[in-house]
Parts: C-alpha cells; structure tokens; sequence
C-alpha cells in the first residue's frame, strides 16, 4: 500500500517501511572524524577530512595535480591570476612564506632567469632602474617609460648627448634629481657612463625639452 493511501507523507512512510514504525525515532549515525591526530573535522574519504583529503590526493598524485592545473590556468588565466591576487590580499603571510620557499628552492633558477631577462630587456631594466632612484630621491615627476627612452635615443641617433660618441648609452637627467629635477621625457638625454659620471649633478644645457 503506497504512502498517500496510508495517509502518510514520504518521510513517515519510509521509516514504516526501514522499522516498522511511521513514529520511529531516526536513527543517528555516529559522527566520524578525520583520523589525523587532533584534527576534529569531519570525516570526507580515505579516513581524512577534506583538508587533509585534499593534501593527501595532491602529495600522492604531484604531477598529475601539476599538469592538470597548468591546464587549467592556460584556458583560465585572467581567471587563475585574480584568485592568485585574491588569495595573497587575504594570506599575506602565507604568500611572504611561500614566495621565500619557493625562492629557496629555485635560487638558481630565478638568477639566470633575471641574468637573461637584464640582457634581452636593456631598456626596460635602465629605465625602471631610473624610476626606482628618481623615487628614492622624490622626484616631483616620475613617468619615464622604456618606450620614451627608446625613442629619446633614436633621436640622438644613439649617440651621447655631449660628446656624441656611439658609447653604451645611460639616462642622464637635465637638471639633476638631487636639484629637484623631473624624472621624465623632457628632462632626459642619453649620455655615455663617462659623460655622464663628469657632469655628477650639475645642471646640462637646457636643449631636451624641445624633443617632447
């Protein structure tokens, strides 16, 4: 006989039909807890809660885990790269220490990343080496971009603003920035390391601005 000729809703029928009973009192199964020592989470699988189901699925399967994220942030990268910024926003802790580890694991690695890096990207390491000093002696302007200073030396013709010898070239500013002078377009010429070493911080012909 179905519930509803009995006249009892699905839950009082199913206990009639598992006890015998439609009043029966539900039977409650014991909470079971993760088995890590003084972990009082709940049981997930494995004999783990999730946390610790979750690290030991990773630590037993590293490299199918690894493939299978770097698949994942490859088709979802704007995506991966704001939980990234969201997650050390709230861990900054956590990201310090884990950005030191990883640091010092692959020190090696990160060197001759960076030695490569400096030697492809000239420009853009002068010019953000400039904007790091231009801040550490408060210039009142600093917007110098690597593609400014790549057309600043075309114009010179890559030659040294003074002597206009074709030398290495690095960014000297017009007026000084230890005189308060702009760490941007108009107030940079290109000088070689000689030129520019003499001059110290005393004040160049004023001709730059004309450029920008």
């Amino acid at each position: 006989m179905s519930a509803k000729a009995r006249g009892w809703c699905g839950t009082h029928y199913n206990r009639w039909h598992q006890y015998g009973d439609p009043e029966a009192p539900v039977r409650q199964r014991p909470v079971r807890l993760c088995e890590v020592a003084e972990c009082r989470n709940k049981y997930y699988a494995k004999g783990f809660c999730r946390r610790h189901h979750t690290r030991f699925y990773y630590e037993t399967n590293r490299e199918r885990v690894k493939a299978s994220q770097a698949v994942y942030r490859a088709a979802n990268r704007e995506t991966a790269r704001e939980r990234s910024r969201e997650w050390r926003r709230a861990n900054p802790e956590r990201a310090t220490a884990s950005v030191r580890a990883w640091y010092a694991t692959n020190r090696e690695r990160v060197r001759e990343y960076r030695r490569r890096y400096r030697a492809s990207n000239r420009d853009v390491v002068r010019a953000a080496n400039s904007r790091r000093k231009a801040l550490h002696k408060n210039a009142p302007v600093n917007d110098l971009t690597a593609r400014q200073w790549r057309e600043i030396k075309a114009v010179y013709r890559f030659r040294c603003a003074y002597c206009r010898r074709r030398l290495p070239l690095t960014i000297d500013h017009v007026v000084p920035l230890s005189k308060g002078g702009p760490h941007t377009a108009s107030n940079v010429v290109p000088a070689c390391q000689r030129c520019n070493s003499r001059k110290g911080d005393r004040a160049a012909p004023i001709f730059q601005p004309l450029l920008f």
